[in-house]
């Protein structure tokens, strides 16, 4: 991955020239109840997945002492990497716990840096390092010589904690923001059905009926639906004579009515035959399922049909065709809908009885006024849900540009230039990053004598019992399948601290390797 710095005073380095990568171990076989059900938190990749946010409190799984004992130990406070599945995820961890192989963690890291500014160099590189990484794979997986080689930005250590302090502000902030602008399309539904509710009950127009003189109980009558006009069921021409079907007359199902108001497109459409075998149902209908999801109710704006699923009010002249689809819509005739409807697996609302609901019907004048305002109402709700989706579209891009500006050293510019005495001198990132070179060196063991026989390492493969072998043979990725795959095995070597499984996939016989790192 590049990095241009523009910062002066940062320093561009390879992350595993001054920090030890560690990959986790499992337990093998996956199960045992030697080795899980314990008590000892086990981290998952679908842990890290679940729990959003820097740190991570919590796993599903355990493990035994035995199971910790064949994985790697970390500590509260550590970073964790993940390297397979979701790539490239960190975490903080706010406990003592065990990770598997699809993590790496830094052992030494919050020894000479800011834990919270890697968590945030992480999060910002993940995207670059998938790509980087990609290969013409469909999933990703880093190792440690992966990890070490990231290019990563490093300033002075106080200039870490001050990015990681802002970022930690800044995209807290963000994520508020996303949080409010999530929830106010709910705010907005509730409005609109306090605005049906409204409309059905009178008191949308109260103000409207007092300037004109009028009592509602003298002008709105009870009535039923089948009062509102024509109501009729849909059928389906038979799909065993295909030229029923193809043509341009569309016949409309439940999930038509998706589009409210403007239901226009079918989800199939009829040839000339075909409509004479179906029910006509024009322009300005009211489209309602009364089978399966009750109550569903699109406005019909083009001339077509519909399936048994659906019944169709066609309104009557005297009544205003788009005050129906607004109270129809209404939370209280919903409401009657369901009730009214067998409570089998699958509901279903008789026509039967779908037209003998209760309705009120406002004189036409007044259905007028009340379409009137609801669309006002509707119009300006739908600009307030444009725009929140744009603001959060930008939301979106917010949180990867606060996390470029960050590791540019834009964020900070002005930090620097308030305090230039803690970004020179003994304080420089040039500086820190030499005495971790030191302090490393200087653990280094003593080099041993020539003379001395070159420590050999063992052979993980010859200290496995048969069942971890079969089970390691199963789990290996062949690259024309794209998944894993049993290994047939024909070799097996040495090399350095690794030992390299070659073999053929027993699927397709591709050559496939399997490498055994040493914990």
């Amino acid at each position: 991955m590049n990095i241009n710095l523009i910062a002066i005073g940062w320093e561009k380095v390879s992350l595993g020239d001054y920090l030890e990568v560690v990959r986790g171990a499992s337990p093998r076989p996956k199960g045992d109840p030697r080795y899980f059900g314990g008590n000892i938190p086990w981290i998952s990749i679908r842990d890290v997945n679940a729990e959003k946010g820097v740190f991570l409190s919590k796993t599903v799984e355990g493990v035994t002492q035995a199971g910790a004992e064949k994985s790697r130990i970390v500590e509260a406070g550590d970073l964790i990497l993940s390297n397979s599945g979701s790539v490239c995820i960190p975490k903080i961890l706010k406990y003592k716990g065990c990770i598997h192989d699809g993590f790496v963690t830094f052992p030494d890291l919050n020894k000479y840096f800011s834990v919270l500014y890697f968590y945030y160099l992480f999060e910002w590189m993940r995207p670059a390092v998938i790509q980087a990484n990609r290969q013409g794979v469909t999933q990703v997986n880093l190792n440690t010589g992966i990890v070490k080689a990231f290019q990563i930005p490093v300033p002075s250590l106080a200039e870490q904690e001050e990015v990681a302090s802002r970022l930690d502000d800044l995209l807290t902030r963000i994520d508020r923001l996303k949080t409010r602008l999530d929830a106010i399309p709910q705010i907005l539904k509730r409005f609109r059905q306090s605005v049906l509710a409204a409309a059905v009950s009178g008191r949308l127009t109260e103000g409207w009926r007092e300037e004109h003189g009028m009592k509602q109980e003298d002008f709105w009558r009870f009535e039923t639906i089948a009062d509102l006009g024509k109501i009729l069921t849909g059928n389906t021409p038979s799909k065993k004579r295909p030229h029923y079907y193809g043509g341009d007359f569309p016949m409309f199902k439940p999930s038509d009515l998706d589009a409210g108001y403007h239901v226009i497109k079918g989800s199939e459409y009829l040839s000339e035959s075909g409509r004479e075998q179906s029910r006509f149902i024009p322009a300005g209908s009211t489209l309602v399922t009364c089978i399966g999801t009750i109550g569903k109710t699109g406005f019909l704006r083009v001339d077509g049909t519909c399936n048994q699923q659906i019944n169709a009010i066609i309104p009557s002249e005297n009544i205003l065709k788009y005050w129906v689809y607004f109270l129809i819509r209404s939370p209280q005739i919903q409401e009657v809908l369901i009730a009214n409807s067998s409570s089998t697996t699958l509901s279903i609302l008789n026509k039967s009885r779908f037209s003998m609901i209760q309705i009120k019907i406002p004189p036409y004048e007044e259905q007028l006024k009340i379409v009137s305002r609801v669309e006002q109402l509707f119009a300006f709700a739908d600009q307030i849900e444009n725009r929140v989706k744009e603001a959060r579209a930008k939301a979106e891009h917010m949180t990867p540009s606060v996390l470029a500006r960050a590791f540019r050293g834009e964020l900070t510019a002005d930090w620097r230039e308030q305090h230039p005495e803690l970004i020179s001198g003994e304080n420089s990132a040039k500086v820190l990053l030499e005495k971790i070179r030191t302090q490393k060196e200087n653990l280094k063991p003593a080099r041993k004598p020539r003379t001395r026989k070159k420590k050999v390492h063992p052979c993980p493969w010859s200290q496995m019992s048969e069942e971890e072998k079969n089970y390691i043979l199963s789990k290996v990725w062949c690259t024309r399948c794209r998944r894993l795959v049993e290994l047939q095995l024909l070799d097996g070597r040495m090399e350095e601290r690794s030992f390299i499984l070659t073999g053929t996939c027993k699927t397709c016989g591709h050559k496939a390797v399997r490498v055994l790192e040493p914990e």
